[in-house]
């Protein structure tokens, strides 16, 4: 990395955005990377059935607020600064743009919240996007691509419909799967997911992302 590189991580300023299957293994390994403040928001609480995917979840923390319990994890592998936000991602723009990051990750399902995330930080910040991980399994088709460029994933077709309205149509990194998408078990509507994809999806973003930081940041 050099020592450049490695001080401009330190200073970093990073906004995580959902803390869920992708969002926890983000800040699992932007964290062990040595980034030096975060900003977390996410106003979700753990569930039995997130133990199977989420890295920030066990037995003992079921209902408690994922941003408490990503503090606790914090304290326990990084000497970093954090801040966080109970509200919902379109509830906390104005805290996110106080914040001044230097990075924003876009780690939600809700599109409505993505599109006003990306729609809003696209001038002001760089911002690395997470599709669907659902209904996948191979963590070898998980890659990235320019919005423009993406493929085979509804979520980031959906993307770059929508944020024309923005005047958006490049210039962002999504990361996303090229797998066909397993079809739901028994006709639900049960988007399921297997750890594989959901990491691959935090590490390829921390990539991303430590990339951005050591490229752009004076």
């Amino acid at each position: 990395m050099g020592e450049d590189c490695i001080e401009k991580i330190r200073k970093s300023r990073i906004v995580i955005c959902g803390l869920g299957g992708v969002g926890g293994f983000v800040l699992e390994a932007l964290a062990r990377l040595g980034v030096g403040s975060f900003f977390l928001v996410d106003d979700d609480r753990f569930e039995i059935t997130n133990l199977n995917r989420q890295i920030l979840s066990n037995f003992n923390n079921i209902g408690k607020l994922k941003v408490e319990e990503a503090i606790d994890r914090l304290k326990l592998i990084s000497d970093c600064d954090v801040l966080v936000s109970k509200n919902k991602v379109q509830d906390a723009i104005l805290e996110i743009e106080k914040f001044e990051p230097n990075v924003i990750i876009d780690a939600i399902d809700d599109l409505e919240a993505k599109i006003l995330l990306i729609g809003h930080f696209y001038k002001k910040s760089n911002i690395v996007v997470s599709a669907g991980a659902g209904n996948r399994i191979d963590p070898t088709m998980v890659t990235y691509a320019d919005l423009s460029k993406t493929s085979n994933c509804s979520i980031a077709r959906i993307l770059r419909k929508r944020l024309k309205s923005f005047g958006i149509v490049s210039g962002i990194d999504v990361v996303f799967s090229k797998e066909t998408p397993k079809k739901e078990f028994n006709n639900s509507n049960i988007v399921s997911s297997a750890v594989f994809v959901p990491m691959a999806f935090g590490a390829l973003i921390s990539y991303l992302t430590y990339r951005l930081i050591c490229n752009s940041i004076d």
